[in-house]
């Protein structure tokens, strides 16, 4: 007899969410959660820099979701949690090039586009997506997922290409630079299977033209403290930190996990749990660490399949940067260009580093604290790689409580003063900037998260591979889920999603429809 029905490893979103669901029917199954650090929320980390009142809390992960994101809206809803406008929607600059770029389509853009080309980069953007899947913004979420499954492009089915490749037949070289630096992320107009990633953009465009963007009041680690607290009234279900599992074989009917010092909980054997079934909620990374291969027959034939099915995801480096000020001193402050001002809120566009700058983005704090809180880079892919390695050469030291340690306070010195030195060249700031009270960083690029999002390779059938990867291990009692392996990678969405269709497909739950809409798509 195992010790628990089901064991779920990884206490972030998806795996308190699976653990949250199954403890809500009748007769819940004994269910343990068992997460590697110190604190929940995998990549969803609501953190307090330390300075003196008024308190500043930051989002270091996940931060914001649509109103067309069904279900981590309606299950914000549905656990009580209020939410508010994010408020890093109005675009204040952009600093392209050199240059401070009219993103209207003004003339002083630093691009060669080609004759004929619009100066808007919305534009731009759809004139590929239009041209690659025709009405791309018409068609419904349903006709989307036939799209991935079987649009061909020039010979072949559309989701073997990349993104880039496919945008190079609609826009100049110049444009397409162009759209990258103006988004401010790269990751999806790069490598990405360009079926997946022109459906995921088409979704979230609507929601982003029309400013309707949300956060939870108290930040998304409100979520997990929630899914936790609701957890802990069910007397069936575990939940059990600094359980860092090292493989997992088969015994019987039984899979056993087997963990690193500090060992299992007291209630079971020193050092492994038996389940009758396992689910990972785990990025790529995280479950490479892990190793499968004694639940195979042929361990190295069996490892090779697993690895070979979670490679067909990448792991999308990506590096966050929040400062703590005394003053919001952008609210008023002297331009080179132009003279005096100044705003309470909103985000910069730069081909700098940095990448994304947001105004006065704390969160569930007073309004004074929130204020005066600047998340001066939100990068990923090269513009990740270069804060990792002015990190290296930086004095820091571990934000305790966060992740085992993995949150970083910067000291001054290198960071902080090439942080200092981008922000006044993106704002042509006249003048020094003050000295900053507290600057945090994350580095979701490092062990075990191994990226700050997930995005599906080219040359993948993302509508056979989702189903697939639930249970990647063909006749075990073995199920995957996460952001990584989801329909809607890089949103908090995907988790919940790929969850939900795992209990459905293998847990045999009910559709909650006590608070989703039975006509909402959770994806193949």
């Amino acid at each position: 007899m195992s010790d628990v029905d089901i064991a779920i490893v990884g206490g972030g979103v998806s795996g308190l969410y699976a653990a949250w669901r199954l403890s809500t029917v009748p007769n819940p199954p004994k269910v343990a959660v068992f997460e590697s650090s110190a604190t929940l929320g995998g990549r969803i980390d609501t953190a307090d820099l330390p300075v003196p009142d008024p308190a500043a809390r930051v989002e270091f992960g996940a931060m914001r979701f649509l109103p067309s994101m069904q279900l981590v809206s309606n299950l914000l809803t549905h656990l009580g949690l209020a939410r508010e406008a994010f408020p890093g929607t109005n675009l204040r600059q952009t600093f392209l090039r050199g240059v401070q770029v009219d993103m209207g389509g003004g003339s002083n853009l630093p691009y060669r586009l080609a004759a004929g080309e619009p100066g808007n980069v919305g534009t731009l953007l759809v004139n590929i997506l239009n041209g690659a899947v025709p009405n791309a913004l018409g068609l419904s979420a349903r006709q989307w997922r036939d799209v991935v499954k079987s649009a061909m492009f020039k010979g072949s089915e559309l989701w073997r290409w990349g993104f880039q490749n496919v945008a190079e037949e609609f826009v100049s070289n110049e444009a397409y630079e162009y759209i990258c630096d103006a988004s401010g992320l790269d990751s999806a107009l790069l490598t990405a299977n360009a079926a997946n990633a022109m459906r995921c953009v088409t979704a979230i465009l609507p929601d982003f033209a029309a400013n309707q963007v949300f956060r939870p009041v108290d930040g998304f680690g409100s979520l997990i403290a929630a899914l936790r607290d609701r957890l802990a009234d069910c007397p069936n279900c575990g939940i059990h930190t600094q359980q860092q599992v090292i493989s997992a074989s088969r015994q019987g009917d039984s899979v056993i996990l087997n963990f690193l010092p500090p060992f299992g909980p007291s209630e079971v054997s020193a050092d492994q749990v038996s389940a009758d079934r396992v689910i990972f909620a785990l990025p790529r990374r995280a479950l490479e660490l892990i190793d499968m291969g004694p639940m195979f027959p042929n361990q190295s034939a069996g490892r090779n399949l697993l690895m070979s099915k979670l490679a067909r995801v990448d792991g999308i480096p990506a590096f966050k940067l929040c400062i703590v000020y005394d003053q919001p001193w952008w609210q008023s402050y002297t331009s080179t260009t132009q003279g005096a001002t100044g705003w309470s809120e909103g985000y910069a566009v730069t081909d700098l580093p940095l990448r994304q700058v947001f105004f006065g983005l704390g969160v569930g704090s007073t309004p004074a604290g929130n204020a005066r809180v600047l998340m001066a880079s939100y990068a990923d892919t090269q513009a990740a790689r270069f804060w990792t390695g002015q990190a290296q050469v930086s004095s820091h030291t571990p934000l305790l409580g966060s992740h085992g340690g993995k949150l970083q306070q910067a000291g001054p010195g290198n960071l902080t003063d090439e942080i200092n030195t981008q922000l006044r060249t993106l704002l042509q700031a006249n003048g020094p900037l003050p000295d900053p009270l507290s600057v945090g960083y994350m580095d979701w690029s490092a062990d075990p998260f191994g990226g700050g999002w997930h995005e599906w390779k080219p040359n993948v059938d993302v509508t056979s591979a989702i189903p697939d990867m639930r249970q990647p291990i063909p006749g075990a009692p073995v199920y995957v889920c996460g952001e990584a392996y989801s329909w809607f990678q890089s949103w908090i969405e995907g988790a919940l999603m790929s969850a939900e269709r795992l209990l459905q497909d293998h847990f045999k739950m009910a559709w909650p429809a006590e608070w989703l809409p039975q006509d909402y798509d959770l994806g193949p």
